[in-house]
């Protein structure tokens, strides 16, 4: 009996997680609205990033490749301002910055539970079942954001 409430417990659990995930909107810096639920089977990348950090600056053309090389495959890549900015200084940032891929102007830690941001830049990656399948600490390069996808993807699916 005990097992059974326990297992119970679990699926509630679950199903509250996922239904929370499955009404969440994210709105980027473009005015385009991201339902969580249409990312379902996806590969999601969440970078957090900061105008004042160096390391962030230089990941970005990185980044920037990454997404125009993969933004087909089922991946989907999206910025986080760290610090929150206003708008109009967040596309200013964009702009000096030169970033490519879609900010989120909503923080996605409502929606997974990213934790841990302790330095910038960091990076999860979210498997398609909507699990943090990896935190990476430090800028990332192109060949080493794919490689590491690629490797989670071989014990994921």
């Amino acid at each position: 009996m005990r097992l059974l409430k326990v297992i119970l417990c679990l699926l509630c659990g679950i199903f509250i997680i996922n239904c929370s995930q499955q009404g969440s909107v994210l709105h980027d810096t473009k005015g385009n609205s991201i339902q969580v639920s249409s990312l379902q089977g996806k590969w999601v990348i969440i970078n957090y990033w900061a105008a004042w950090c160096e390391n962030c600056i230089k990941e970005i053309p990185e980044l920037n490749n990454f997404y125009q090389h993969n933004q087909d495959k089922n991946i989907v890549l999206y910025g986080v301002n760290y610090d929150r900015m206003p708008m109009s200084d967040l596309q200013i940032a964009m702009s000096k910055t030169h970033i490519a891929y879609p900010v989120v102007l909503d923080d996605p830690a409502q929606t997974w539970p990213l934790h841990g941001i302790d330095a910038l830049p960091v990076t999860f990656i979210i498997d398609p079942h909507g699990k943090i399948a990896k935190t990476i600490f430090g800028a990332n390069t192109e060949k080493s954001l794919l490689a590491t996808v690629h490797e989670l993807q071989k014990f994921n699916g």
